[in-house]
């Protein structure tokens, strides 16, 4: 069994006409896999960005967030018992810097009330 999706994510001030520096574009890639041989599971999930709001630039963070909504705080893979053997998933996230050294950053659980995988990095 496996699976992918993607899509865009555009955030901005939603006041601003002019795009140029003023918006952040994410490309979003997500896939899952299980392998037959282990019953292992793993959810990737790839996030580029595309446009910058350079206007937008804090220098003490290094960060161009428009608003909170540039950060990262959950995410939901929705109808989870189409495909998920397991109940609980381990996150780790790599950079492109070091694309193949990777951190674990906490856990995704299965939410059977809403039929969700969920992560979430709010504390």
């Amino acid at each position: 069994m496996s699976w992918s999706a993607e899509g865009f994510y555009v955030n901005d001030d939603g006041l601003t006409v002019d795009l140029g520096g003023n918006v952040n574009q994410y490309k979003i890639s997500a896939s899952y896999a299980q392998n037959s041989t282990d019953n292992t599971e793993t959810v990737t999930i790839q996030v580029g960005q595309f446009m910058l709001a350079t206007n937008f630039y804090n220098a003490s963070t290094n960060c161009s967030s428009v608003n909170q909504a540039d950060l990262l705080q959950s995410i939901y893979i929705y109808n989870a018992d189409s495909f998920k053997q397991g109940d609980n998933f381990t996150v780790s996230v790599s950079y492109d810097d070091a694309i193949d050294i990777y951190t674990n950053v906490g856990n995704a659980t299965y939410d059977a009330k809403t039929n969700r995988l969920v992560f979430s990095n709010i504390s």
